[in-house]
């Protein structure tokens, strides 16, 4: 919900613009438009040129869900929205929600705060990604159970902090089918495409063999690019 409030005034209100708006109050103080999420994604256009029109005016207030805002962040609570005109002057719009032509990612490309895919490199990707495997724990076995719920409820987190639910094509259903066909566990003695993964930072000896996590088993890559296996 976003509430933009401008007060009365000698100089000439954006009248034009303020009737664009179904919501509107007036009191003695000022004029207040109050915007919820389906008329933002008809005149979110109409409502920066309003604030932009009365936010130097002395007590004009704009508020996002009911936190005190600015320029800067309504732009980016509308990203979202200017994404999706992206997509319809898009030559291929369904690529333009992907991170790329052959990576779907979570079926967002704004969710990007943790990697459905694996690391193409062991050089460097450690810990400064987040990826799908290290949600989970190890069970009595040493299987790694991977725990979609703490994903999903992650994920979930990113969507709403980023405003996918304005984006007439975020589908969050689609999040969850795509968490759903992940593996549930991964055992390393059985699938040799992962290992186990140390404490690279343990402070005494003991805690360096106890596994923290799983990591897939990949060449190493040096700094030039040059893919390399050690042995």
């Amino acid at each position: 919900m976003i509430v933009l409030h401008c007060p009365h005034g000698r100089s000439k209100r954006p009248d034009a613009l303020i009737r664009q708006f179904s919501r509107v109050s007036t009191t003695d103080d000022g004029t207040t438009v109050t915007v919820d999420d389906d008329e933002l994604r008809q005149r979110h256009h109409a409502l920066v040129r309003l604030w932009r029109a009365v936010k130097d005016k002395r007590h004009s207030q704009l508020l996002i869900d009911g936190e005190p805002a600015g320029l800067r962040e309504l732009e980016a609570y509308r990203k979202p929205l200017l994404c999706h005109e992206q997509c319809h002057r898009a030559v291929v719009p369904a690529d333009h929600c992907w991170l790329g032509r052959q990576r779907e990612g979570w079926g967002c490309k704004h969710l990007t705060a943790i990697d459905r895919y694996v690391p193409q490199c062991d050089w460097g990707c450690w810990p400064a990604h987040a990826y799908w495997f290290q949600f989970g724990e190890f069970d009595v076995l040493g299987v790694w159970v991977v725990d979609k719920r703490e994903l999903l409820a992650a994920l979930e987190r990113e969507a709403r902090l980023g405003q996918l639910r304005l984006c007439p094509r975020f589908d969050w259903r689609r999040v969850e089918e795509i968490v759903r066909k992940l593996p549930d566990e991964i055992d390393p003695h059985v699938n040799r495409a992962w290992e186990y993964r140390y404490d690279e930072f343990a402070e005494t000896p003991e805690r360096a063999v106890v596994p923290v996590g799983v990591k897939p088993v990949l060449p190493e890559r040096g700094p030039k690019g040059i893919v390399w296996r050690p042995g």
